[in-house]
């Protein structure tokens, strides 16, 4: 999990020493409610990302994408984005999950192009994070007329 913190160092670091952001994030309660997901090229970590599911307000049949991260060095190899459509494809399968929600910490064009839209401007409440949702025509446009769920 070291090599998986490290990913999101350079995003999430708020200028502490690296071993300090690690610590952070092995005891980080946000954490322990979610389950991780990695994506790995020859047995290295490339990328990785954590799904919650059933906190942060998130509605029935939905899963939070959090902490999504690719290594300094796989960048810009579609990595990231391959990770995503995986993940989602098999939640879908297993249990039905409908909607996808991330919070975009980078250009929200990179998960518009996989299906996600912002959700309007009185949700957003996390700037400048942006929320983003995914998956089906009717059930994006109930939830984008509700209420955005917690920053996760």
């Amino acid at each position: 999990m070291r090599r998986v913190f490290l990913m999101g160092y350079d995003t999430w670091g708020e200028g502490r020493p690296a071993e300090a952001y690690i610590e952070g994030c092995f005891r980080s309660a946000k954490y322990k409610l979610g389950s991780w997901y990695v994506l790995e090229m020859d047995g290295t970590p490339v990328s990785a990302l954590i799904i919650y599911r059933d906190v942060f307000r998130l509605p029935p049949a939905a899963a939070g994408i959090g902490s999504v991260a690719t290594s300094r060095d796989s960048r810009r190899r579609g990595h990231a984005s391959e990770l995503i459509r995986e993940v989602s494809s098999r939640l879908r399968r297993m249990d039905g999950s409908k909607l996808f929600f991330l919070y975009a910490d980078v250009d929200p064009n990179i998960y518009a192009r996989l299906g996600f839209v912002a959700l309007p401007d009185h949700l957003q409440r996390y700037q400048p994070s942006i929320c983003m949702a995914s998956g089906n025509q009717s059930d994006l446009a109930r939830v984008l007329s509700t209420s955005a769920p917690d920053y996760f």
